[in-house]
């Protein structure tokens, strides 16, 4: 009866998906850097060896998602505070969207102002060495190699610089600084802006257009009764896995969001630009994301290839209706964020 207990486990075990199992675990030996094609903020590639003896934060990200552009805001902030100290902080590119695969490392880190290393990982060799399954996630190593913290997504920020602070004075060195880091609840999050909205067939559920999801290409009406926390779709878009994508002139999207700022995920060849409404009228030089221009009276999204767009900039919260309505170029949409 053991015996086939055992052999039950071991059977469900195997069958778990890919995303169930374990990240690298604690006590292990940190991988080696392979696949890492190119870096940026180093003089060298960086190998295992070179960082023996440091206190080292290994950040893996994506340039599309707002959580990854926030928590590297964070991590800048401790390679600030504790890189003369024995920090050694290393951002990996490891691609979300297709179009984040042919990404700069260069490029990534002047935008988003990455004063740490950054290397980038297109091929996500990194990624599965590290069994690594969100973005952001953080691996914490202490100075002889050994990953000793895990933490997956943003939040418990507190509890990392507290781990961060004590492997240092493990290492030997001395620290009389303080903690600043602080968390925001989910719960306090949640009710400060709309959740974020994933437009692809993998993982959509928030349009409220009338009829069942389905791949490929159709033409969408807005029903006349919109809910919160849901978005519309209006003329020809194409569905794939992991965007829409529009196929026509005058094709929009339609959001009623709850929050002060809106970002958006997005894909377009060459230079474009869409036009931005809230409530029925343009946006003003005090609510406009940072990609958007105004002129004619109107206001545009100015689209210059796939990245995180800043659409809008509220001084306070507020509830809104958000329509993009985009030109004859196809134009793809792959995450709104909402803070």
């Amino acid at each position: 009866m053991k015996t086939l207990r055992l052999t039950l486990a071991a059977t469900l075990i195997a069958l778990l998906p890919a995303a169930a199992e374990a990240v690298l675990a604690t006590r292990t030996l940190m991988p080696e850097f392979i696949g890492t094609h190119e870096w940026a903020n180093t003089v060298f590639p960086l190998t295992r060896a070179d960082l023996e003896g440091n206190v080292v934060l290994i950040v893996f990200f994506n340039h599309g998602s707002l959580d990854s552009y926030r928590d590297l805001q964070i991590a800048n902030r401790w390679f600030k505070k504790y890189g003369q100290r024995g920090l050694t902080v290393i951002g990996i590119h490891s691609p979300e969207f297709d179009f984040e695969k042919n990404s700069k490392a260069e490029a990534a880190a002047k935008t988003w102002r990455i004063q740490f290393p950054i290397a980038m990982d297109p091929e996500l060799d990194l990624w599965l060495a590290y069994n690594t399954h969100v973005r952001p996630t953080h691996f914490i190593i202490d100075a002889e190699n050994l990953v000793r913290g895990v933490f997956q997504g943003r939040g418990s920020y507190r509890e990392q610089e507290k781990m961060i602070q004590d492997l240092l004075r493990e290492s030997g060195r001395r620290l009389r600084l303080k903690i600043h880091a602080q968390d925001k609840s989910p719960e306090a999050a949640a009710q400060a802006a709309s959740r974020p909205i994933k437009m692809g067939s993998r993982t959509m559920s928030s349009l409220g257009n009338p009829g069942k999801i389905r791949a490929g290409t159709q033409t969408y009406e807005i029903p006349p009764d919109l809910k919160t926390e849901f978005f519309y779709l209006s003329g020809l878009w194409t569905l794939e896995e992991q965007y829409l994508e529009s196929a026509g002139p005058q094709s929009a999207a339609v959001i009623l969001f709850r929050g002060r700022k809106i970002y958006a995920t997005l894909g377009h060849q060459g230079e474009g630009e869409a036009e931005v409404l809230l409530n029925g009228k343009p946006l003003t030089t005090a609510n406009r994301g940072g990609n958007v221009d105004l002129k004619n009276g109107k206001s545009y999204l100015v689209l210059k290839g796939g990245g995180l767009y800043s659409v809008l900039n509220e001084r306070t919260p507020a509830e809104g209706k958000l329509e993009i309505i985009f030109g004859p170029a196809p134009a793809r949409v792959y995450t709104v964020f909402f803070e």
